[in-house]
């Protein structure tokens, strides 16, 4: 991975944890999620247009479209398992099984090449994951013990599937696209798009429609979701342009670390240095994402002397 696609990762990670907490705090119902999007859409309209004055978008609406339907799935999936679990418990396993899903995809394909280390790193960060977010105890609503309903785990399951999904078209999307100002036009518009795709579920079901009215006290959380929302989806898409797609996903899991750190603080759950421990494996493993194929040629260059 590149320095460049390393430090916009870095910093998306810090807003995509930070954002999943306001989410959390702020029980994401799909009303919440489509207002959050599309308030973002409605204030960053003059941009996107723009964008598409300029011919940022030209051969990308495919991409959007369908990037924006997944990630509409994705969002009102997290918002359904966060009112199943908990944040501790969710956002580990919905951000750690896409890292193999997609490492096969990319692999077995053949677009993609993983040097050992980094496969090993991988695997780390997967396990870490998942032995987070499967550790028992007190959660963060204080209701012991609670464990996921088979709803609970479909919408997880789908929440999974949008997100490699996602990914993948995206990866695409960017390897069409230009510089920097490309990712952020494209990210607007896939946020229109999310937005249209969440509109009608809203409207559909009544508990939704009433969901709206709860939202005038929750505005700081709105503009705070929707902030860090963009700004986190569009310096990922950036950083696609110079990283492979499967070190990006796995690299973006430092969010866990961070998440665990939020959780701890400031929603006091318990057990945080056993969690915070397994967050720093997880963390190892990101490392040897970033440093896997210099580690690799390197040693192949010396083995071979």
């Amino acid at each position: 991975m590149s320095f460049i696609g390393t430090l916009l990762v870095a910093v998306s990670t810090l807003m995509h944890a930070s954002w999943n907490l306001v989410a959390k705090r702020s029980r994401a119902t799909v009303a919440f999620l489509f207002v959050g999007n599309g308030l973002g859409a409605l204030a960053l309209l003059p941009f996107g247009l723009w964008g598409v004055h300029e011919g940022l978008m030209q051969g990308l609406w495919p991409f959007v479209a369908g990037s924006g339907l997944a990630l509409a799935v994705y969002f009102a999936a997290l918002g359904l398992a966060y009112e199943h679990g908990d944040m501790s418990v969710v956002y580990p396993l919905i951000r750690a099984v896409p890292v193999v899903i997609i490492a096969g995809v990319e692999h077995f394909s053949g677009k993609e090449s993983i040097s050992p280390p980094a496969l090993f790193g991988m695997l780390l960060v997967t396990v870490g994951c998942l032995a987070l977010g499967m550790d028992q105890g007190r959660k963060a609503d204080s209701r012991p013990g609670r464990k996921f309903s088979v709803f609970g785990m479909a919408v997880m399951a789908a929440a999974v599937l949008a997100t490699v999904a996602f990914s993948l078209i995206d990866k695409a999307g960017m390897s069409r696209a230009g510089g920097g100002a490309a990712a952020f036009v494209y990210a607007y518009w896939e946020f229109v798009f999310t937005a249209a795709f969440l509109l009608p579920p809203a409207l559909i079901s009544a508990s939704e429609r009433a969901n709206f009215r709860e939202l005038k006290t929750q505005k700081t959380a709105v503009i705070a979701f929707t902030v860090l929302n963009l700004l986190t989806y569009g310096l990922v898409l950036w950083g696609m342009q110079s990283c492979k797609i499967s070190y990006l996903v796995a690299f973006r899991q430092l969010s866990i670390v961070v998440g665990v750190i939020l959780a701890g603080l400031i929603l006091k759950e318990a057990r945080f240095r056993r969690r915070l421990l397994l967050s720093l494996a997880i963390l190892a493993g990101i490392i040897l994402v970033g440093t896997g194929d210099a580690l690799w040629a390197a040693w192949l260059k010396q083995t071979s002397e």
